[in-house]
């Protein structure tokens, strides 16, 4: 054919890796294979024809069109008359300069998780009940080393039927991949037993590491309540979509969900951010998403080690708000989430509150008397996975009752201010930031207009009632809050509302 068009979409496809998707954190600029590909097929149709379309990517249009294939190159590889060895040269030398030109400037695709720190996820996956349960806290450790004598058993067999060392990739069983992904989580419970042993002697003995009172300083950001219409279905979400599992049938027909064992004294496992989805009140139906100080859940932001799939969090009833270089997600009950690619012990990282301005002192205050510590503004964890971020408004501070790395903290932030644009910026928002010269695919040069600068965003979830549980040490002062005594020894339960 003269002109090529079914294999456009292969190219496409091979792209789409880190055009559509977000990718995994790894030490270089990923997607090596999608690049070859695209290489190679330069070089393959090279011989066939001489026009070659490629879909460049979104960026080079401004954020709003991300989720459009704007802009197209067309690649002219000489007249159709030249001989076939001059073409594919010809088209051998472009598609390295294009393959160089795109690994420099897309974000980060696809590597494996750091199963040393990241918890076992199940992203994606259908019927979380039966092919995720709840992983047990207690003998995790001793479990995940029959694993892995049984794996290397396998592998043992496997090489000796072979008669030569099996490396991974090389067997269609996985057998060196399933020694190695033990062998990663028995790493990773043993740095889970560690901060276990510390969380758990702050919590009973109120040994914080930096204050002479640790009972007043140390506090755990512990769990999350909301009312939802449907907790069948907003539990299947949080599970099959974000990765969590199911850990507990609460007393009013709710679930409480997590990326691991929330409980805090037992086992090798524990102390992970638990979300508690309960049946929606008659007195909540009528919408109570803000509280009486103009408190209003903002969203909650995760990492994760795997990628998520937006065809599983449509079908789990979520919605896709963005999904360029992270996750914008909602879930069905009207919590809004931020994920992007990292790996955390947990992988909850905060949970975002919006309220005026005018409140902010006032709110901050209230967090410092339940114990919980300023940490600042906050900053990107890893900025090259958090790139694609929507920026947050001006004037956010961050709260955390123990390590940040370690635990879920509590992020407040101004709802931002309505201001007159100056001159500049008017000029800015009128005409764009500066022109971008753009190749159409009949060869001609077009000029378009870059958007302005991307204002800060404050999403506001639609999630009836929340309330976040923050745990201390038992007879901790709280001044002005509430206190649980009902909950298990050694616990005493405060809820920020």
């Amino acid at each position: 054919e003269k002109h090529v068009s079914s294999p456009i979409g292969a190219l496409d496809s091979s792209m789409a890796c880190f055009i559509r998707h977000p990718g995994q954190r790894h030490a270089g600029r990923p997607c090596y294979f999608s690049v070859l590909a695209i290489a190679a097929s330069f070089a393959f149709l090279a011989g066939r024809t001489s026009t070659v379309f490629v879909v460049t990517a979104p960026q080079c249009t401004s954020r709003h069109f991300r989720s459009q294939e704007i802009c197209g190159v067309e690649i002219n590889t000489g007249p159709s008359g030249c001989p076939k060895v001059i073409r594919q040269s010809f088209a051998a030398v472009l598609a390295a300069a294009v393959s160089l030109g795109i690994w420099a400037v897309l974000p980060a695709a696809v590597s494996a998780r750091d199963g040393t720190i990241s918890p076992p996820t199940c992203v994606a996956i259908i019927d979380a009940a039966t092919n995720c349960p709840a992983r047990v806290p207690v003998d995790a450790a001793r479990n995940a080393g029959n694993q892995l004598k049984h794996a290397e058993e396998r592998l043992a067999a496997a090489e000796k039927e072979k008669g030569a060392p099996i490396k991974p990739g090389e067997s269609q069983y996985g057998e060196p991949e399933m020694v190695q992904f033990w062998k990663d989580e028995m790493q990773r419970l043993d740095m889970n037993r560690k901060f276990l042993e510390g969380f758990r002697e702050n919590l009973n003995n109120g040994s914080g590491e930096k204050s002479t009172n640790s009972k007043q300083s140390f506090r755990f950001v512990g769990r999350l309540a909301i009312e939802v219409a449907d907790v069948d279905k907003e539990t299947k979400f949080w599970c099959e979509a974000i990765g969590m599992q199911r850990y507990a049938t609460l007393p009013d027909g709710g679930a409480l969900v997590a990326f691991g064992p929330p409980g805090l004294q037992k086992g090798e496992e524990g102390a992970f951010f638990g979300i508690e989805i309960k049946p929606l009140q008659q007195s909540s139906s009528s919408g109570s998403s803000q509280s009486s100080q103009g408190r209003r859940l903002s969203f909650v932001q995760t990492t994760t080690p795997a990628l998520i799939r937006i065809s599983r969090v449509v079908s789990t009833g979520g919605k896709l708000i963005d999904g360029y270089g992270y996750y914008g997600i909602q879930s069905p009950g009207g919590v809004q989430v931020r994920a992007y690619v990292d790996d955390r012990r947990d992988p909850v990282e905060f949970v975002a509150f919006a309220l005026p301005a005018a409140r902010m002192e006032a709110e901050s205050q209230y967090l410092k008397q339940l114990g919980l510590e300023p940490r600042g503004s906050y900053q990107l964890v890893s900025p090259q996975m958090q790139e694609w971020m929507p920026p947050l408004p001006e004037g956010n501070l961050l709260f955390a009752g123990g390590d940040p790395t370690q635990t879920v903290q509590v992020l407040l932030i101004p709802e931002p201010q309505e201001s007159k644009p100056n001159l500049w910026e008017s000029i800015q928002e009128t005409l764009g930031r500066g022109p971008s010269l753009l190749i159409n695919t009949d060869n001609s040069l077009d000029v378009q207009m870059l958007d302005a600068k991307e204002k800060a965003t404050l999403p506001i979830s639609d999630a009836q009632s929340p309330q976040l549980t923050i745990y201390g040490p038992a007879g901790a002062a709280t001044a002005g809050v509430m206190e649980d005594k009902a909950v298990s020894s050694g616990e005493s339960q405060v809820l920020f509302r």
